[in-house]
Order: structure tokens, then sequence, then C-alpha cells
């Protein structure tokens, strides 16, 4: 796992969390599997902790060469249809777990593979405002296709993956560089900073 001041990798850490100016803080996701649970007990797996009625592992977010899929757990409903087992998963889904946890899926750019769990009624225990499931790059500023959404924001920030590492930069590729953990860095007048994820359970 990347330390402060380390370059993230994509290989090493199973994800990281961004924190952005006038935004809140994004889990940008790795892996191919995010587990979805509650915030008590412990797990040996990173899951999203709600403070919902949930099971601590109530629901997985998948993605396969096939397509995206939601894997039940406990009770869940795509679109207010219950989820027999697995339910695939396309842009603008509407997720609920349990009686209470409403979530969508999408996928806003058609130019990346990179999908968006976005949080519609409760953060996380972990006081994260929404999860990126990161495939290549992550585009971050004002516009509609972007993956978070900054409306403040007069440049956009791209991430993307190159050579087993997160690198960074600005619309405009006036600035590029890798991300380094913990390092502030500005898109414009906006500030952001990246952390890897330090608690897995």
């Amino acid at each position: 796992m990347s330390a402060d001041g380390a370059i993230i990798s994509l290989t090493k850490t199973p994800g990281c969390r961004a924190w952005i100016d006038g935004v809140g803080c994004w889990l940008i996701w790795f892996q191919e599997e995010l587990m979805i649970g509650n915030a008590a007990g412990e797990s040996s797996d990173f899951r999203l902790r709600f403070p919902a009625h949930l099971r601590t592992r109530h629901a997985v977010v998948q993605r396969t060469e096939s397509g995206d899929w939601l894997n039940m757990i406990g009770e869940c409903r795509v679109n207010d249809s219950p989820v027999l087992l697995r339910q695939p998963l396309f842009p603008k889904d509407r997720i609920q777990l349990g009686e209470e946890l409403k979530l969508s899926w999408n996928r806003p750019n058609p130019l990346s593979g990179t999908a968006v769990l976005s949080f519609e009624n409760q953060r996380t225990a972990d006081h994260l405002d929404g999860a990126v499931l990161f495939q290549e790059t992550c585009l971050i500023g004002a516009g509609k296709q972007t993956h978070i959404r900054c409306r403040h924001w007069e440049q956009a920030c791209i991430l993307f993956a190159r050579g087993g590492e997160l690198w960074r930069r600005t619309q405009d590729s006036q600035e590029i560089g890798p991300v380094v953990a913990g390092e502030p860095f500005s898109v414009g007048q906006w500030r952001m900073r990246i952390e890897t994820l330090t608690d897995l359970r």
C-alpha cells in the first residue's frame, strides 16, 4: 500500500480517497468488486459502511467483461424490482438496499469505462460522498459527463492510469504528473488531495 509521499499504485492499494474543495470526499476504487454493508462489526474486506439497517456484507458491485452487476446478499432492489441473486446494472439505474439506503449507478462519459455509484440519501460512516469505480480514466470538473462533478470549477482534472500508477493532468494539459499520496495539488483556484486507504475493514 502506498504511504504518504509515494506515488499511488493501482495494484498495491485497492483504492484511495479524494478530498476535493467545495465537493467533499470521494472513494476512487481500483478493484473489480466493491462490497457494501453496514457500519457495525468488522470484516477482512474493505466495504462501503453505511449507518443503515443492512447486513455487514449486504451486496457486492461487480465489474466484468460481460458488464456490471449487483450481487445480492441482503435485500436489494433495482428500479423498484427485487433482485434475485444477481442483477445487471445499466446507466441511471436506481438501487435500494434494505428499507432505506438509496444509491444510483451511472457511466456518465461514453468515452470512459469508469462508473459512478452515487449516494442519494446518506453518506458512509467514513464520510464518503460517493464512489468512482475506476477504469483507466476519471474526469473531475463541472461538466455533465464528469465522474465527480465540481460545479464551480472552471477547469477540469483528469486522473488516468500510466504504467500501473495513478497520474493526473489538467484538461488543457498544462500540468501533468503522477499523483503523490497525501500531497495537495491545485486545479485552477481549487485544491484537492488524494490519500490511499489505510483502513481495510
